[in-house]
């Protein structure tokens, strides 16, 4: 029996991890970072190329791109030390690391006898380095690197040989020169640019050695023709390939479907029981070694057991009662186990399609199995909005049991985390930059702990409220306990890792969140700062914002949590700089405010003519959305799982439609 479940939990292990790995494998990497570099104090006039090829890594594909200049005194270990820092800060697994130069390059008369001189001026007296020196220490970065060099004898980087995929595009061989911004012949800057735009537009995929074939025709418009060479790497993994970085936990965020009619069904059999060393193997194998010609990797049997658990939980589920006063009473009201069985029995009815014949085509059989994953999934969002109704021992209960759902153990957890009368204290050390000092008023603040980012949100207290300090380290406590249980990206909140208590700048405490990586050197704003500093806020960004919204109170309702202070000052924003619209300011006249004041009166307001405009300018599913929250009903008489039910289907949904 142990043995079992111990297997059970390596395939539950195997099938979370496919699933987190599903975006990343459609678009290849998880976060991509562009290293800009060129000489402070040099003689190319390239410094409007490279803010534009920054505004076309940053807009187009929408990496993180940042520019470094080599200072003129200490070159070469200043540069040493950006790009020690660039892999240490961004470097990974699933990352991408892109680094380009652009400037003069050797050997030339006078400079290093090195094979790869890196200079500021085409005079043998300006301030140079030794990128021979640099390049070996990305070979031991750990993730896939692409550099792009666009100086003279740029071939001359063509020296090392990685484990990872590190591929280089170069101006020219190793023994050419090539034009910079002062010659009268087009750049290779310029024209890597306009190739970019053009195949991530055609092709929505730019790959090096794509660049190099098509900057080598006559059309390109190059003096030179470029040079491309792959520095290691297992060939099987493909190469490296730029696309645009869509997020999957943002609702815009939309992936390739898998075609059935490229899709082959394969039964993997294993000589042994699961167990950490072969289920390790296996996901590696399945997810960074698997070919690129793979586009997914799913469970398809599994499937029906998941299926099958979903339908045993439940059950479990209906079993859980409580005693008051000599009574035993059900969780799960009159109405809720009629909407539970009424799931249940569409879950069932599909399970049976999938073995009422076996002639089905492989097409039938995955629209079977796709039917059979969504009756399951209904089945599991019902349990999840029924938490708040059961104790500690029912939860307990639950969570000793074979949970194949993560994420449903995670909000297991977090109602438990909830509900506990002793909370952890967990007061935690901050290392603060140097460049976000504490001062009076402070929000927020940046820093690291154990090496990894964080942000420190502030929360201030006076002591000679009626809320005593007891009390208030109790929620702090609570809220830092909630941040730090494991979650999905569908709760839109950051990880946390502890709480810390100052008192030098006023009484305060900070919640510490570790800031993804994905997110890791991204400014950051509230929506209230944003919304001082723009005009107007593009349409879609007002939907994805509302979704996102929506769809984290849906999460924390769902656990029982009911957030008291949604306002503009606690949403986050992380971007390049300001996605939120144009720079700008924000007035309205004080007497619209009084007229409005009052709800009833804001609630007039918004569902008269404001609803119209809503309507014609976002499309009426956006406009009904915020009919429905609007509009007076009767809370109160409604179960968790009917308010959640209904906000899910009148409001998520048709919010998640716009936001495609």
């Amino acid at each position: 029996m142990a043995s079992q479940q111990s297997e059970g939990n390596y395939g539950n292990k195997l099938r979370t991890k496919l699933a987190d790995y599903c975006h990343i494998r459609q678009q290849r990497y998880a976060a991509a970072n562009v290293l800009l570099i060129s000489w402070k104090d040099d003689d190319t006039n390239s410094a409007t190329e490279i803010k534009q090829l920054q505004t076309l890594f940053q807009d187009s594909f929408n990496y993180t791109a940042c520019a470094y200049q080599i200072p003129s005194t200490d070159s070469q270990a200043s540069l040493n030390f950006q790009i020690a820092s660039f892999l240490h800060t961004f470097g990974g697994p699933d990352n991408l690391l892109v680094i380009y130069y652009g400037g003069h390059g050797g050997p030339r008369t006078g400079w290093s006898k090195s094979p790869c001189t890196w200079a500021a001026k085409i005079e043998a007296e300006g301030p140079s380095l030794d990128w021979s020196l640099i390049q070996p220490s990305l070979l031991n970065a750990g993730c896939d690197i692409a550099i792009i060099l666009d100086c003279c004898y740029a071939g001359q980087a063509a020296r090392s040989i990685s484990a990872q995929t590190i591929e280089l595009l170069a101006a020219t061989d190793k023994d050419q020169w090539t034009p910079n911004s002062s010659s009268s012949w087009q750049t290779f800057t310029e024209a890597l640019m306009k190739e970019m735009g053009k195949m991530l537009e055609r092709d929505e995929v730019v790959t090096l050695r794509g660049l190099a074939k098509h900057l080598s025709t006559t059309g390109a418009g190059l003096y030179r023709q470029p040079f491309y060479i792959s520095l290691g790497g297992d060939h099987l993994a493909g190469p490296i390939k730029l696309a645009k970085l869509r997020n999957s936990k943002d609702p815009h965020a939309r992936f390739r479907e898998v075609s059935p009619a490229v899709s082959l069904q394969l039964r993997l059999s294993l000589f042994e029981p699961l167990n950490f060393e072969t289920a390790s193997s296996l996901i590696r194998w399945m997810t960074r070694d698997s070919p690129t010609s793979i586009e997914d990797i799913q469970f398809a049997d599994q499937a029906l057991t998941e299926a099958n658990e979903t339908g045993q939980l439940f059950n479990q589920l209906l079993d859980v009662q409580s005693q008051t006063d000599g009574q035993v009473l059900s969780y799960l009201s009159k109405q809720g186990r009629a909407e539970g069985l009424a799931l249940l029995s569409h879950l069932r009815s599909a399970m049976s399609s999938s073995t009422s014949s076996t002639l089905l085509t492989d097409v039938e059989a995955m629209q079977i199995i796709e039917t059979v994953k969504q009756r399951s999934q209904d089945l599991v969002v019902f349990i999840e909005d029924s938490l708040p109704r059961l104790n500690t021992n029912s939860l307990q209960a639950l969570d000793a049991g074979e949970l194949f759902n993560q994420d449903l153990r995670n909000r297991i957890n977090m109602r438990l985390t909830l509900i506990a009368e002793d909370m952890p204290d967990k007061q935690t050390g901050i290392a603060f930059d140097a460049t976000d000092p504490p001062r009076t008023g402070q929000r927020f603040r940046t820093g690291s702990k154990d090496g990894k980012r964080v942000l420190v949100e502030y929360f201030y207290y006076d002591e000679t409220s009626s809320n005593s300090e007891t009390s208030i380290l109790r929620q702090v406590r609570r809220i830092s306990a909630l941040h730090a249980e494991a979650k999905s990206r569908s709760f839109h909140s950051m990880q946390g890792v502890g709480f810390l208590r100052e008192s030098l700048y006023g009484l305060r405490y900070g919640i510490v969140y570790q800031v993804p990586e994905e997110i890791r050197g991204r400014l950051f704003s509230s929506l209230s700062d944003l919304i001082s500093k723009v005009n107007t806020v593009p349409l879609e960004i007002r939907m994805r914002t509302a979704y996102a919204l929506c769809e984290a109170l849906l999460n924390l309702h769902s656990i029982g949590w009911y957030h008291k202070a949604i306002k503009s000052e606690n949403v986050l924003f992380f971007g390049q700089n300001s996605e939120m619209g144009s720079e700008g300011s924000f007035s309205a006249k004080g007497e619209d405010f009084e007229r409005i004041k009052h709800p009833e009166n804001l609630r007039a307001l918004l569902l008269g003519g404001i609803l119209d405009k809503t309507a014609h300018a976002a499309g009426t599913q956006f406009a009904s959305a915020i009919r429905f929250c609007l509009e007076k009903r009767q809370w109160s008489d409604l179960e968790e799982w009917q308010v959640q039910k209904m906000m899910r289907q009148r409001v998520l949904e048709p919010l998640g439609a716009c936001c495609s």
